[in-house]
Formats: C-alpha cells, structure tokens, sequence
C-alpha cells in the first residue's frame, strides 16, 4: 500500500502520512495538522 505525505505536524514538525484511506494524524477545529503523538498531548492538556 503506498503512502503519501500529506504535511508536516504543528507542533514536532514530523511529516503525517496518509495511506488506505487513513491519515496518520489529526486535523483540529482550528484546522491544524498535528500528529497523533501531539493531538493526544493537547487532548491531555485541554481536559485538565
């Protein structure tokens, strides 16, 4: 299966690959490319 990279994350600045279908990351509310690492850690962060 080939993977495209589709950009870079906010925040760690690593490249975000989607493949199948699937985007190996998170586009939030604010329409920002973050990785699932870091939208996990701002998940974290906000409901604290």
């Amino acid at each position: 299966m080939e993977k495209e990279m589709v950009g870079y994350c906010a925040v760690c600045h690593k490249p975000i690959y989607c493949h199948g279908g699937f985007l190996e990351g998170n586009i939030g509310d604010d329409k920002v490319l973050r990785c699932l690492a870091c939208t996990n850690e701002d998940e974290v962060v906000s409901n604290q």
